[in-house]
């Protein structure tokens, strides 16, 4: 190796290793040992796998796959290596063939960057985040809990709706995020009966239509409330606000039809309905599960997304 590449060799600021397509080592600068905390020395002869974390062997066997069959010039991989204490490192390697000056492949390089600290730091923002999404549900479903408190004739509803609701999410395929806005918009589904009479709230028996109109009303009041809390999703918003809403056209407040309804109003409306249908009230009986589901089907492409409803059927009979 010419004196200058040998010096820029030995002081680069990364690791570098050249090995054989086996993975032996055949050459290390002093970067690289450091990384794995072996003299130079020692490295060679190791073979990367053996440094390799054991749940990363195979993003690493692919790697150097790809290399191989020259389906990449360079293939770049985020991996844990073990160092020789034991500890656990990461690094984001760049790997490529290694040719000679008539071109001729002999071996491969990687060129190994410290990033450890970064993911270090990755995994306490996800902790401090997990740590925020769980006391945001726990406030809300306390807030929930809150308004049942005062509508006696709910007691537990939220709770049993923001159950059925994950559950049919998940079914429906749904990413974890959308679950995440879905139960938030479940949680405060009501809250804009903050808003309406205790006259109206707990009148047991049907409302006549004054009353009924001012009822209609906690929707809309609901989003406007909710819309002053900045941590929650416009999505979890739209729960709120359309839960009444029906697939033909004929709900409330906006008299949205079909898709312009949004996919979490309509999968927690499915929920909220069979929980209200199941659930004893000062004016009704508690209907049971083979009644509320039938009632379903029946509103099917009428008051509900018929897709979501043939999944929470399914998803009951398991």
């Amino acid at each position: 190796m010419p004196q200058n590449y040998q010096l820029l060799f030995e002081q680069a600021g990364v690791g570098l290793l050249e090995f054989t397509f086996d993975g032996t080592i055949v050459l290390s600068n002093p970067c690289a040992a450091a990384f794995f905390g072996y003299p130079s020395d020692q490295l060679l002869g190791m073979n990367i796998r053996d440094l390799t974390h054991p749940e990363d062997l195979l993003k690493t066997q692919q790697a150097l796959g790809q290399v191989l069959r020259v389906e990449v010039e360079v293939a770049v991989v985020e991996k844990r290596y073990l160092r020789v204490d034991g500890s656990i490192v990461w690094s984001r390697s760049r790997v490529s063939l290694l040719r000679d000056v008539s071109g001729e492949a002999h071996s491969c390089v990687a060129v190994i960057a410290d990033i450890t600290e970064l993911k270090e730091t990755q995994f306490d923002l996800r902790q401090a985040n997990d740590h925020l999404r769980e006391t945001l549900a726990g406030s809300l479903l306390s807030l929930g809990l809150a308004l049942e408190a005062r509508d006696l004739e709910t007691s537990g509803h939220t709770q049993r709706v923001v159950a059925l609701s994950v559950r049919l999410a998940q079914a429906l395929r749904l990413q974890p995020e959308e679950i995440d806005e879905l139960k938030q918009g479940a949680y405060l589904h009501d809250i804009g009966k903050l808003t309406i009479p205790d006259a109206i709230l707990t009148k047991p028996g049907p409302l006549d239509a004054e009353e009924w109109s001012l009822m209609k009303m906690h929707t809309t009041a609901g989003h406007e409330i909710a819309s002053q809390m900045p941590t929650l999703a416009q999505s979890a918003l739209l729960v709120i606000r359309h839960h009444h809403e029906r697939w033909d056209g004929t709900g409330y407040p906006d008299r949205l039809v079909g898709e312009d309804i949004s996919r979490l109003a309509r999968i927690f409306a499915v929920c909220d309905v069979y929980d209200a249908l199941t659930s004893e009230r000062p004016y009704k009986r508690a209907w049971t599960h083979e009644q509320a589901v039938a009632e379903l089907l029946s509103q099917a492409a009428r008051h509900f997304d018929p897709k979501v409803v043939a999944t929470f059927v399914e998803l009951m009979r398991t």
